[in-house]
């Protein structure tokens, strides 16, 4: 199945080249939280929620993979190559107060790192506010990485914290999204 995903335009953000993120051409992966159309992506807790990146529509990266080894921890994980990278992340968000996004490298320093942290987002949770948060960065891997997209909430929405489903005709819900872009 086909993806539609956002890149940012040539020059925005900082980016430069000919388009896309601004890397080199036909690096680009891109990893979804999906979920059958009508379906809600979940409650949600307090503390970092790992998103769910269980498809891979794009793929152009040499080595790079989903992390789908039985009985790992880090299932929802992204197996990514030593290099330099661009990378934006966006995933929704129902009810929660507070929220933030970041990429979490599991194999730096030990015991894991983020390397891109997102704005931060009040989404005022009594009264059930819907919102998207999202990073835009680059980073630099100085050995293979294995990616998780954390999205931080403070307070939990029980059935569809992490994004609710619209039922639209488009054939599934998208919940959240990691595009990464190869830069060097």
């Amino acid at each position: 199945m086909a993806s539609s995903f956002y890149l940012p335009p040539s020059g925005s953000g900082g980016s430069g080249g000919s388009g896309g993120l601004g890397g080199v051409a036909g690096n680009i992966l891109v990893a979804e939280e999906r979920k059958p159309s009508g379906v809600s992506s979940g409650t949600n807790i307090v503390g970092a929620n790992i998103r769910k990146l269980a498809e891979i529509p794009v793929n152009e990266i040499a080595g790079a993979s989903l992390n789908n080894f039985i009985g790992s921890t880090h299932i929802f994980a992204i197996n990514l190559p030593a290099g330099k990278y661009r990378a934006r992340g966006i995933a929704q968000f129902h009810g929660p107060d507070r929220t933030q996004l970041a990429l979490f490298d599991v194999n730096h320093g030990g015991s894991g790192s983020y390397i891109l942290n997102g704005l931060s987002s009040f989404g005022r949770g009594s009264a059930k506010v819907s919102g998207s948060v999202e990073f835009y960065g680059s980073f630099e891997l100085a050995a293979a990485g294995l990616l998780e997209l954390h999205h931080y909430t403070q307070s939990v929405s029980s059935g569809n914290g992490l994004g609710v489903g619209v039922s639209s005709p488009f054939g599934y819900e998208l919940f959240s999204q990691l595009v990464i872009e190869a830069v060097a």
